[in-house]
């Protein structure tokens, strides 16, 4: 597979926009699906809420020739 690199990327630039997980609720428990709010607090110190859809599994194949063309 052909891994691209961002001459621009720099982890210590990243590293301070990380968002830390404070608590995390369960919505809803379905058969497929699974809704989860967690509570983040931003890097400026605010909290705010980030709610997530988790499928319980399934796999995507997506074709690419080597000119990479989908």
């Amino acid at each position: 597979m052909r891994q691209y690199q961002d001459p621009d990327y720099r982890p210590e630039e990243f590293a301070r926009l990380r968002e830390l997980p404070v608590a995390s609720e369960e919505i809803f428990d379905g058969a497929i699906l699974h809704v989860v709010r967690d509570r983040v607090r931003l890097p400026g110190g605010h909290l705010s809420f980030r709610e997530k859809i988790v499928h319980r599994g399934a796999v995507c194949i997506v074709p690419v020739t080597e000119d990479g063309q989908g």
